[in-house]
Order: C-alpha cells, then structure tokens, then sequence
C-alpha cells in the first residue's frame, strides 16, 4: 500500500472524529449550530456514531425549549445536580402579566389565544433572555423570570431594572384581524428583590427548577397592585436601592403600602422609562398621607402639576374624604381636654 494511500485512508478516519469531536464539544456547552456539523463519513460504524450524535443533538435543543439553557449547561457540565435538592440564593425576581388576557379567552378559542399570545410572550422572552434571565415558567398568561441563578451577575436587580425598560420601549407587535380595534396588549410588572430557594423542587418522578420563598411571593403580590395603583411596574425599596443613580431617578415613589397576603406594609416605587426630577408636590403629598396629615394631603394631591397615576390619587383623594372627619374630630376632642 503506498504512502498516499495510506495517508488519504488516515483522512478519511480522522477529520470525521475531528468534527464529530467538535460537535461533542459544542453539544457539551450548548453553544453554536450543534445539528449538522458532522461531516459524514465512510465506514459504517463512524455513520452510527454521528447518527447517534445528532439524535442526541436534536433531543438537547428541544429539552432547552422546555428548561431554561442555562439550566441544561449548568447539568451538563456538573455546575447543577440533577436531583431534588435547593440553595439559597439572592436573586431578583419578576413577575410579569398580560392586562385582559381573561377577558379576552371569554370570546376568543383556543387556537385564535395562541396567535395573539405566541408573538407577544416570545418579544418578552428574547428581552428577558437578552438581559441574563432565567425564565422559570410560563403560567397562563403571566412570566415569572428572576437574576442571579443559576449564573451569578454583577447587580441582578440592574439586569432585570433594564429587562423591564426595554419591555415598556418594546414597540407594539401587530395583532390579529379577528381582535377588537378597542384591545391592546398593556404589561403589568412586579418586581422584588432577596434571598430565596433555587434549585430542583418536586419529587423524584417531576422536577422543576425553579426559586421558592417569601421572595418569591412578594414579587407575585406587587404585580396585580399595579392595577390598583394606576401604574404599570412596581418594585420593592429593596430593589430600588441597588439600583444606578440614573436608574433610581427613573423611579417615583409609590407608598408605604400593605399588600395583600402581608401584615408589614412595604415600601413601592413604580419603574418609569426615563429619569426624572424629584416629584416634590407629590413626595410632600404621600408624605403628608402617611403621617395621617389629611388636610395638607389633599390640598396638594388635587393641585398636583406633575403627571402622577390618575387611579391612585383618586383613591387618596377617596381615602382622604373618609379619613379627614375624623381628623377633625380627634383635634376637637384635643381642644376639650386642654
């Protein structure tokens, strides 16, 4: 046999390993095009290797569609354990909803809610994913995504601060003939940022990587609070408060507010697209209502000259009307006794 030959046999053996090796590679960091990269070989058993390869390949990119990426590279490489089993982690949380969406199934089919859904939670998607999140599930028509697990970032409340932004400057995506002129699809975010569970949470049959805790249940709360505020986006003081100056700006302060499922009221700000002044009028306003200063409160909420949540002041105001009498009294009651 000559050398020729038997250096063009050599090839033909090897660069099949090589980028089977490279697809193996790439398969093991969930990185590049992984299906298709094997050059076909010759010999028989090197074909069943590479037919074997690529089934593999095509099963890991629909299980990435199921789980999120980072996830199925983290149980790739060893990084996450495969069973039941959860860490503390300080992660920031989102929860994001679809205003309408039951009005909507009421008389639209399933088909027809698919198509107006599909679009719009796959725009969210990419800007959550295009921002380090982690998505943990899809629940109705509502995301719940948090920062800072399984992969740890810098300031995870920043990243999901600038996820949020980027979902209100999203343009709006068209929608379906068969939808009212009258609908358009409007977010309600609730965010809230602190040490929960992560990890593989289930049994041993069903597992589900996901974030647990009171964490948790704080951002879930402050979401539909938008709807009583007037507003679109809230979050918690202790996500404010690790937030760039810049970004604090873009924030106004909403309240110290009881929600429901929690006795201890907590401190809201609502997230805004562009930065600010200082709301004084409205700052001395709430400050005023809180420190049960009714009178001062309402003089200023009806002669308020900064745009500030119509729904919100309405309700003060409504609040106010209830709670001023019996400031009266009490202060009537003060000149008696003196």
């Amino acid at each position: 046999v000559s050398t020729q030959s038997t250096w063009g046999f050599a090839i033909a053996i090897t660069r099949p390993l090589v980028s089977l090796s490279d697809g193996m590679r790439d398969l093991s960091r969930m990185e590049g095009t992984i299906v298709g990269v094997v050059k076909p070989s010759l010999l028989n058993e090197l074909r069943e290797t590479q037919r074997s390869y690529e089934a593999l390949a095509v099963a890991l990119q629909a299980f990435a569609r199921y789980v999120p990426p980072s996830v199925v590279h983290g149980l790739l490489t060893g990084q996450i354990n495969g069973s039941l089993g959860m860490r503390e982690c300080d992660v920031c949380l989102l929860f994001i909803d679809m205003e309408g969406f039951t009005a909507m199934c009421e008389i639209l089919d399933g088909g027809e809610i698919v198509e107006v859904t599909g679009p719009q939670f796959e725009q969210i998607s990419e800007i959550i994913f295009n921002h380090k999140g982690t998505i943990d599930k899809y629940i109705g028509d509502c995301i719940m995504a948090f920062w800072g697990a399984p992969d740890s970032l810098p300031n995870p409340c920043q990243s999901c601060f600038d996820t949020v932004q980027a979902i209100q400057s999203a343009p709006d995506l068209p929608l379906p003939p068969f939808v009212s002129p009258n609908f358009s699809v409007k977010w309600r975010i609730g965010v809230h940022y602190g040490t929960a569970l992560v990890g593989n949470f289930g049994s041993s049959q069903r597992l589900n990587f996901t974030a647990v805790g009171d964490t948790v249940n704080l951002a879930a709360r402050l979401e539909p609070l938008n709807k009583e505020l007037g507003t679109s986006a809230l979050c918690s003081k202790k996500v404010h408060s690790r937030l760039a100056v810049e970004s604090r700006l873009a924030c106004r302060y909403m309240g110290n507010i009881v929600v429901v499922g929690r006795k201890e009221p907590v401190q809201v700000y609502e997230m805004r697209t562009s930065s600010h002044h200082t709301d004084t009028q409205w700052l001395t306003a709430l400050h005023n209502f809180e420190h049960a200063n009714f009178a001062a409160a309402f003089e200023t909420f009806v002669t308020l000259e900064v745009p500030a949540p119509g729904l919100l002041v309405a309700t003060l105001v409504m609040r106010i009307h209830i709670f001023l009498p019996q400031e009266k009294k009490k202060k009537k009651k003060k000149k008696v006794l003196c």
